[in-house]
């Protein structure tokens, strides 16, 4: 698993300045740090599952050669 983190974090920083929407990604982990805080176990998955969609949908964007 640690192999996995590295690459997905060098994957981030080598793409994230053409393809990463830094204002929302920023909110999506604000939102579930909130959850977590409030102690809420239903929002705070529901709140990484919009987390996890946004990285995937970046990654095949980067991997496709899009631009959001």
């Amino acid at each position: 698993m640690h192999f996995l983190n590295g690459h997905s974090r060098r994957f981030w920083y080598l793409h994230y300045k053409q393809a990463a929407d830094l204002p929302k990604c920023a909110r999506l982990h604000a939102d579930e740090a909130r959850a977590v805080a409030r102690g809420s176990p239903t929002r705070a998955m529901a709140a990484c599952d919009r987390l996890i969609d946004y990285v995937e949908a970046f990654t095949r964007a980067t991997v496709q050669g899009q631009r959001w």
